[in-house]
């Protein structure tokens, strides 16, 4: 019977106390072995033990093997199963490829520099010296990167500004792509070396004035040319390690929201208007803003033409590029409300839903008079109620004259 494997493996059989010293037994080269007769003792099995290369010494790269074992036992003698499977796990730790500070707020008008290099995977465990033969670049996605550019100019909220002669194009590619991409003289061999090469940003929080929110960016290192094809490892995947997270706080003072007028009592079937109001130097900077609608009596919302859905208890008022909304409140007939009664609607501002400040005016509330001169039904209601009765008249009619 011939033992056949794909990898460098010799054997021995298990009764050697220590089978890597002692390989000859079995192994014929280290790639595939004889299991002869000798070898069963009158028995009706052999055990034998596999040592990872010839002499089962570790190598220097950091992923793990699978062997594969074949058993051909020859013309007529039936093998079943011919293939096992031996997984093999590393002892070397993956390095990992990180930036040196954890994620950090900036200040407007403020910078710090931060590097980008590849290191040990655990304390102490070392880089693995096959780390060598990489000769990758490394690439970071710049999220939100519209609001990112070399310089703080127009527009921009933050600004990154890469060590000359680290990075491909002086992060020229940033604008048109949100990528910044290691040149390839600072490639993965060269991060995780002992001539300590780093690939340093500059970034800095811009004075813009051109919103009031904090702005926030990621820097997200991609697994690109970190991970190899996996039909074709060579040293292992090198990590990645976690983005980093830059968030610029605004010192722009931030508009503050109400309603105007704030409380109105109208009687069943009536409608009435007020304006939600943004006031601030950035006031037309809000945008969307969220209501939160209490009450239950029969009244609809709208802006401008369009009535405002209710989804969750909450309805959504966009401001666009204004920094004010008229809105309109719709009373229709509610069968329960009886003549005299009081039911309201009422829709507040949302603590945090559009980072603007609530003022002391924060809901609109309207307070609904229950009438019977209201139509219990709507006009398409009544109108088709209409016709069945002149069609009910019309037949009774033909009827008589019959």
């Amino acid at each position: 019977m011939t033992l056949t494997s794909n990898a460098a493996v010799s054997f021995a059989q298990v009764t050697r106390t220590d089978p890597r010293a002692n390989p000859s037994d079995v192994a014929a080269d280290g790639t595939y072995a004889t299991v002869t007769g000798a070898l069963f003792n009158s028995t009706d099995e052999v055990t034998l033990v596999a040592a990872q290369s010839a002499a089962g010494a570790p190598d220097d790269n950091w992923h793990g093997e699978q062997i594969k074992l074949t058993l051909d036992a020859g013309a007529g003698v039936e093998v079943s199963p011919a293939v096992y499977t031996i997984n093999v796990q590393d002892i070397n730790v993956a390095p990992v490829a990180k930036f040196d500070a954890p994620s950090f707020t900036l200040t407007e008008g403020s910078e710090r520099e931060v590097a980008l290099n590849i290191v040990e995977g655990r304390l102490g465990a070392g880089i693995p010296g096959a780390i060598s033969n990489r000769t990758e670049v490394v690439t970071v996605k710049v999220h939100n990167s519209s609001i990112v550019g070399l310089t703080c100019t127009a527009g921009k909220a933050v600004s990154i500004a890469p060590t000359s002669g680290e990075w491909e194009g002086d992060g020229s590619t940033l604008a048109s792509t949100g990528l910044l991409r290691t040149v390839a003289a600072t490639n993965i061999a060269a991060l995780a070396g002992t001539a300590a090469t780093t690939a340093k940003l500059t970034i800095a929080a811009c004075d813009d004035m051109t919103d009031f929110r904090d702005a926030e960016i990621t820097l997200e290192i991609l697994s690109r040319g970190l991970h190899e094809a996996p039909t074709a490892p060579s040293t292992g995947n090198v990590t990645v390690g976690p983005s980093l997270v830059v968030t610029v706080s605004n010192d722009e003072a931030a508009p503050t929201l109400s309603f105007s007028p704030t409380d109105v009592t109208i009687d069943e079937g009536g409608s009435t208007s007020t304006r939600l109001i943004a006031d601030g130097q950035l006031a037309t900077k809000v945008g969307m803003v969220k209501l939160m609608v209490e009450g239950d009596a029969m009244v609809d919302l709208y802006h401008e033409d369009s009535m405002l859905e209710e989804m969750d208890g909450y309805v959504m008022v966009d401001l666009g590029s204004g920094n004010s909304a008229r809105l309109t409140a719709m009373s229709t007939s509610d069968p329960d409300l009886m003549d005299g009664d009081m039911a309201y609607k009422a829709w507040k501002l949302v603590e945090g839903s559009s980072d603007a400040a609530i003022g002391d005016d924060y809901w609109f509330r309207v307070d609904v008079r229950g009438s019977t001169a209201v139509p219990a039904l709507p006009l398409i209601g009544q109108l088709l109620l209409a016709l069945f009765l002149m069609a009910g008249g019309s037949r009774l009619y033909r009827r008589r004259q019959g």
